[in-house]
């Protein structure tokens, strides 16, 4: 084997094959030869074994030459494979000297670095995942992400098993701890956990509780003492969500007294396990109220929290008829979006300045609905623009409810059981707002669910396309299904939409993209 003196490459020498029959050899031997071949007799003294020792040196001198060649090549397939893989790596680090990302300002990646952050955590922060990856590319990303006190901000403590170290460890919190101003605590404490590692963590957390921000909480036993503790050093508590983890987390519990003296808290919400445990809030000076509970104990708080301008009521805990005729209206002056968990609720309130509206859990019959939302509208002078219903509505009631009210231009349908009516339902939706004469001024059209089933993808687009041919065309629309799964044809047809001038958004996102058409509390359950 050689190199070519002008190109360099490797050149093979031709092999004669010495295995090839000579052709003196005597003909009657060279038969004998290839009958031995095909059986096991002993091959006869004098020429044949003379003829078959001359075959076999000839192919062992033809076998280590072959030998020979294959080790060569090896070598050399070796050697290309080392230079490829310098070529490669010298031009992959000569094409990013050339990178837009060099030349990207911080403020700009500090807006990438934000998109990364995981909406909720599965498993316990790793280095593998935002923000700590970012520290691992490069040292420019390094000191971005470290002078970004928000990215390490959110606390993510969700991991129900007893497996201590499956918890994040309290190095990697510390560390964390120190490269923030604020916390954002999300702990989803479990009591089929490890009791222990949830104590250690939340105390470590703890001693930081005036740069808390956000708390949204799921209660155990052993964290219920821990938290009332913090009682007046929530100095900078802004935004609350306060669960239960199972009924026997709350025994002994009559209410929660920490956050009433929580002078910054102004978005606060609870709901309990099994019975309702109230928790003391500075009502005065709330602008958003998620509580699920009796309506008596919503009456009170309503009446004092006077600057509301969001609101979610729901009546898990209602066990008398309600509510009683002679409730006084309660007037909510600065009230923009009210949800409620069944529109009777509507007959106490006034709100004029409201501007979206959602009913929760409907369900048929809804014999009186239109009813209530007609007085609720006359009591409150007010231009309702968005109107959400969650459950499975009656296509023929929505209809009637949205002509009602042109001013309405978006209207929201989340789907939250998974049945064959969800699917029914969805289905009539779909084909009502395919209709002309349905809502005229409507423009933008919001739809999902929180369970998958199945679904008629072929009305829904059938309805896109009516709406945006109507005289008042569909602006926007989002579809957020839980087991979003068209076939490719769906999907073609969908972004010939969006070519066309619709503002679309599909797929299945999580939870807390539906939970902001309903003022329903982030990271945690609906009411």
């Amino acid at each position: 084997m050689s190199r070519c003196s002008q190109c360099g490459e490797l050149t093979i020498p031709k092999i004669e094959d010495s295995t090839a029959p000579d052709p003196v050899a005597d003909i009657s031997s060279t038969a004998h030869h290839s009958r031995l071949l095909s059986t096991n007799e002993p091959p006869p003294e004098g020429p044949v074994l003379a003829y078959i020792h001359d075959v076999v040196s000839k192919t062992s001198l033809r076998l280590a030459t072959v030998d020979k060649n294959i080790t060569d090549l090896r070598a050399h397939l070796k050697q290309l494979e080392d230079e490829r893989s310098l070529l490669s790596d010298s031009l992959q680090k000569n094409i990013s000297i050339t990178s837009p990302l060099r030349r990207m300002p911080p403020e700009v990646l500090a807006e990438v670095f934000f998109w990364t952050l995981p909406e909720e955590y599965k498993e316990p922060a790793k280095i593998d995942q935002s923000p700590w990856v970012l520290g691992h590319i490069c040292s420019r990303w390094r000191t971005i992400a470290l002078s970004i006190p928000f990215l390490w901000s959110k606390f993510y403590i969700a991991r129900a098993t007893d497996e201590p170290n499956l918890y994040p460890p309290l190095p990697m919190i510390e560390t964390q701890i120190q490269r923030t101003r604020t916390l954002n605590i999300h702990f989803f404490g479990s009591e089929t956990g490890c009791s222990a590692s949830q104590v250690e963590i939340f105390e470590l957390l703890s001693k930081h509780s005036g740069r808390w921000e956000e708390l949204s909480i799921q209660l155990t036993s052993a964290l219920v003492p821990r938290l009332s503790a913090l009682q007046g050093r929530l100095h900078s508590l802004r935004k609350l969500w306060v669960q239960w983890d199972v009924e026997d987390s709350a025994e002994g519990v009559d209410s929660l007294e920490c956050f009433q003296s929580a002078p910054s808290l102004v978005d606060a919400g609870f709901v309990g396990e099994a019975r309702f445990i109230p928790v003391l809030l500075p009502l005065h000076q709330l602008t958003v109220y998620r509580v699920d509970g009796p309506w008596k104990d919503h009456q009170e708080a309503l009446r004092a929290a006077t600057n509301l301008i969001e609101a979610r009521i729901g009546l898990m805990y209602q066990r008398e008829p309600w509510p009683p005729s002679n409730d006084a209206v309660i007037d909510m002056l600065h009230l923009r979006r009210l949800s409620v968990s069944h529109f009777n609720i509507l007959r106490a309130l006034r709100a004029p300045a409201l501007v979206g509206i959602c009913i929760n859990h409907v369900t048929s019959p809804t014999d009186g609905m239109t009813r209530e939302l007609d007085a609720f509208f006359i009591r409150s002078p007010c231009t309702p623009q968005q109107l959400c219903f969650t459950g499975s509505i009656e296509a023929s009631i929505a209809a009637e409810v949205l002509n009602k009210y042109p001013c309405i231009s978006t209207c929201v349908f989340v789907f939250d059981e998974a049945t064959q009516f969800a699917s029914t339902a969805f289905a009539a939706v779909t084909s009502m707002f395919a209709r002309a004469d349905t809502t005229p001024r409507l423009n933008q059209i919001c739809i999902g669910s929180y369970e998958p089933f199945m679904i008629d993808y072929s009305g829904l687009l059938e309805m896109f396309e009516a709406r945006r041919n109507a005289d008042q065309p569909l602006r926007k629309a989002t579809v957020l299904m839980s087991g979003w799964a068209p076939d490719p044809a769906i999907i073609a047809r969908l972004h010939a939409l969006k070519r066309a001038g619709l503002d679309l958004s599909f797929g299945a996102e999580g939870p807390n993209h539906l939970n902001s058409w309903i003022y329903a509390a982030p990271n945690f359950g609906v009411l």
